[in-house]
């Protein structure tokens, strides 16, 4: 990446640069704006690895102190618990409720909720539609604090790999996702700059056009990485203020577009 850093210095250095844009193939200026893209998603990707290996040996602590010291069981349709009726959770949108002698009647000052019962499950949409559900519908399972505990102590290396693939399957997807719709973008930007030099007549072919495009491209996406949690509508117009001009200037200063 120190050989990449130095090509967008020099590039921003010099205004003839674009000559030397140009003559590169296409793919070796996709992969100098993808080496940039897959700096910035890995950066992230390297932050929440080392959350993971931190928080997760601590996670045996974390239930310990915040679950409760109760038993959940469902069993033929059939719910029990020992945690005392009432208000699980709540707030001014939504109420978590358990009282398995309790009917639907408690769900009435909520905007929505859930409702446990004995033998049912109620919910309670945004929109005052209420559906009952039976819990026979639901396969058995059994809840105690301490299974929990057990399980997540002798199974770390189990949760570890799981967290870490699921964070790459994200990472991957936004990787791909977030590159499509660059690309797409540059796309449309190349066809501007192309209908604009042809309007100049100062003919320019369109791949080239899209060479200088996604050469430019990198300098927003530095700008908005580097301030990524100091946005800034101020910081957005002086990245592509910066995108513009420099696409504008290599394009102008091209040695087959200079006047004499």
């Amino acid at each position: 990446m120190i050989a990449t850093f130095r090509q967008t210095i020099a590039s921003l250095k010099d205004k003839d640069y674009g000559s030397k844009i140009i003559v590169q193939p296409l793919t070796k200026i996709v992969w100098y704006y993808t080496r940039y893209l897959l700096l910035f998603t890995l950066i992230p990707l390297v932050v929440v690895i080392f959350l993971i290996t931190y928080f997760l040996p601590q996670l045996p602590k974390i239930i310990t102190k915040n679950f409760p010291s109760a038993q959940i069981n469902l069993k033929n349709g059939q719910f029990s618990t020992t945690l005392p009726n009432g208000t699980l959770w709540a707030d001014k949108d939504l109420s978590l409720i358990i009282n398995t002698s309790g009917s639907a009647e408690l769900l009435q000052s909520a905007p929505a909720g859930v409702l446990i019962t004995s033998n049912s499950l109620i919910i309670k949409t945004a929109d005052s539609k209420i559906e009952a559900r039976s819990l026979s519908e639901f396969s058995d399972f059994n809840y105690e604090k301490a299974q929990i505990l057990n399980w997540v102590a002798t199974h770390q290396t189990l949760l570890f790999c799981i967290s870490i693939g699921l964070c790459l399957v994200v990472f991957i997807l936004i990787f791909m996702i977030t590159w499509l719709a660059r690309f797409v973008t540059f796309l449309v930007w190349a066809l501007l700059l192309w209908l604009l030099t042809k309007t100049l007549h100062q003919p320019l072919n369109y791949t080239s056009a899209l060479k200088l495009v996604i050469f430019a491209s990198v300098i927003p996406l530095i700008i908005s990485s580097v301030f990524f949690f100091y946005p800034s509508i101020i910081i957005t117009i002086f990245s592509y203020s910066l995108f513009v001009y420099f696409t504008v200037i290599w394009t102008r200063r091209l040695t087959p577009l200079k006047k004499s």
